[in-house]
């Protein structure tokens, strides 16, 4: 659990919010791998610290038979049947109702929370472009802005290329206007 608690903190502290997006983005990026990150330190506080399943023990078991089952129950997968129904004799009818889903779902909460928050580190960021153009047009040497120019304009010019494929002809032209351009200043 304390790995859980420390990678679900840590995941939170890596998130932050940007200027450049809209309540949609917020969500996807930012507080919906939150609920997930939380979802998964609640379940795996219940599971690794409380009792993760309740399996139904016969009233006359000890308490130790009790916690044994219970153990047991966890470690193998269990199957559900209805309290109107009897319990099935046949093995192959037992297993075509296993669950053996709930011991992977704090794993499967924090991967779906890293892949939420997966294109808020990826991509082009706007915000830092900008800032990087306003420091641009700050510079008095003219030596060191052409070559920040060129080392900012480079950064774009690799960022469309990685974006299209070779055979994308419209994509091309934009990149080519883009790079006409860039020789120009």
């Amino acid at each position: 659990m304390f790995f859980h608690a420390t990678l679900a903190r840590s995941f939170i502290q890596s998130l932050h919010l940007r200027g450049d997006d809209d309540f949609v983005d917020r969500l996807n990026y930012y507080y919906t791998p939150i609920m997930l990150a939380a979802a998964c330190v609640i379940i795996s506080a219940k599971q690794y610290g409380g009792t993760p399943i309740e399996c139904w023990v016969n009233p006359h078991s000890r308490e130790s038979m009790e916690e044994y089952i219970e153990s047991y129950c966890w470690i193998q997968n269990t199957y559900w049947v209805p309290m109107y129904e009897n319990i099935p004799d046949d093995h192959t009818a037992r297993e075509n109702r296993q669950i053996g889903y709930y011991q992977w779902v704090p794993f499967i909460l924090i991967a779906e929370a890293l892949m939420f928050s997966l294109p808020l580190s990826s991509g082009l960021n706007i915000q830092q472009i900008i800032s990087a153009a306003c420091d641009i047009q700050t510079m008095a040497d003219a030596n060191v802005k052409r070559a920040a120019i060129e080392t900012l304009s480079a950064s774009l010019v690799n960022f469309i290329d990685l974006q299209s494929p070779s055979d994308d002809l419209p994509h091309r032209s934009v990149l080519s206007a883009f790079k006409c351009c860039r020789s120009i200043f």
